[in-house]
C-alpha cells in the first residue's frame, strides 16, 4: 500500500483472501509469481491512481484459482467506485500471463480506468460461474468517471472458456481495440455492449474465432467496427472452417495453403502491423489472427 517504484518478481503466493492486493500505488511490476489459491480475487490492484495515474506492469505470472471461498476474478484491475473515490489507473500492460481456473473474469478492467493494454496471455479453464450472462473471461467494463475514450488494447491472446459463458471470451464495454485474438470454446467470442451510452467505437481486427458465425462478433449496442476476422459471417469476415486451418483439435490455427481467408482482407496495417506471431502484415492480408507462412500441412 502506498508505494512507488517497486518489483515483485518470482515469489509464490497462496492461500488467502487475495494472493497479492496493491492498493494506492503506482509504477509497479510484477513479474514471474505465482500466484493461487485465493479466497476471492488473486491479484487485484485497487485505487492506484486516485491522482490519475498508475503506470502497472503484469507480465510473466501463473495465476490462477481464484474465488475459494466465493466470487473472485483471477486479475481484478481498478476500482467500481465513483465519485471522490473514482480510480483512473492507466498506462498499465497485462501481457505473457498464464491465467486459468478462475471462477468469475479471467481479468477485469474496472471502469475509470484507461489505456490498459492485454497482450499475449493464455486463459484457459475458467468458469464464469457466478455470472455467465454478463462476464467475458476478459471485461472492459462500461465508460465510468474517465471523461475520455479509454482506448483499451486487447491483442495477441489465446483465450478457451467455458462453453456457457454467454458473455463471450472478450466482453467490450467501452472504447478498444481488439486485435490478433484466438477465441474458442465459448458460446460467444467477442461480445459488445454500450451500457453507458458512450460514443466511442469498438474495433474488432483480424480474431480467430472458432464459434458458430452467428456467435462469433455480438453487438448488443454501441459504435464498432468489425473487419477482417474469421469467425462471423458478416461483410469484411469470414465464418469459421477447420479446414481453413492446420490442426483446429490440436488448437492450431495457423492457416495451410489454398485456405480462403489467404490474402482476402482490407488493408489494416494502421492499426495491426503484425500478426499474432509477430509477422508482418501486407496490402493484402490474410484474415485472422495469423497470416500464411508458407506451406503448411493439412489438418488430418
Amino acid at each position: 500500500e502506498g508505494s512507488s517504484y517497486l518489483i515483485i518478481d518470482g515469489f509464490e503466493i497462496r492461500e488467502s483472501q487475495n494472493a497479492l492486493r496493491i492498493f494506492d500505488s503506482d509504477h509497479i511490476i510484477i513479474s514471474n509469481n505465482n500466484l493461487h489459491i485465493s479466497g476471492n480475487e488473486t491479484l487485484r490492484l485497487h485505487a492506484c491512481a486516485l491522482s490519475g495515474w498508475a503506470y502497472i506492469t503484469i507480465t510473466g505470472n501463473h495465476i490462477h484459482d481464484s474465488g475459494r471461498f466465493g466470487n473472485g476474478e483471477c486479475i481484478y484491475f481498478g476500482s467500481a467506485e465513483d465519485g471522490a473515490n473514482a480510480d483512473y489507473s492507466n498506462n498499465s500492460t497485462i501481457s505473457n500471463n498464464t491465467i486459468y481456473d478462475c471462477v468469475e473474469e479471467a481479468i477485469e478492467i474496472k471502469r475509470g480506468s484507461h489505456d490498459v493494454t492485454i497482450d499475449g496471455n493464455t486463459v484457459y479453464n475458467s468458469t464464469s460461474a457466478y455470472n455467465y450472462s454478463t462476464a467475458g473471461m476478459v471485461t472492459l467494463n462500461r465508460n465510468g468517471p474517465y471523461s475520455g475514450n479509454p482506448q483499451h488494447i486487447v491483442r495477441n491472446n489465446m483465450i478457451h472458456t467455458h462453453a456457457n459463458t454467454s458473455g463471450g471470451a472478450i466482453w467490450v464495454d467501452t472504447g478498444a481495440t481488439v486485435y490478433n485474438n484466438v477465441i474458442y470454446g465459448s458460446s460467444r467470442g467477442v461480445y459488445i455492449v454500450n451500457s453507458s451510452s458512450d460514443a466511442y467505437t469498438r474495433y474488432v481486427y483480424h480474431n480467430t474465432i472458432d464459434a458458430a458465425a452467428a456467435n462469433a462478433v455480438v453487438r448488443a449496442s454501441g459504435a464498432w467496427d468489425s473487419k477482417n476476422n474469421i469467425g462471423p459471417s458478416t461483410t469484411n469476415n469470414l465464418a469459421f472452417s477447420a479446414g481453413y486451418f492446420v490442426n483446429t483439435t490440436g488448437r492450431d490455427y495457423r492457416l495451410v495453403t489454398g485456405a480462403a481467408p489467404v490474402n482476402s482482407g482490407l488493408d489494416l496495417r494502421s492499426v495491426v502491423p503484425t500478426d499474432r506471431s509477430g509477422a508482418t502484415r501486407d496490402a493484402q492480408p490474410d484474415l485472422g489472427a495469423y497470416e500464411y507462412a508458407g506451406s503448411q500441412p493439412p489438418p488430418p
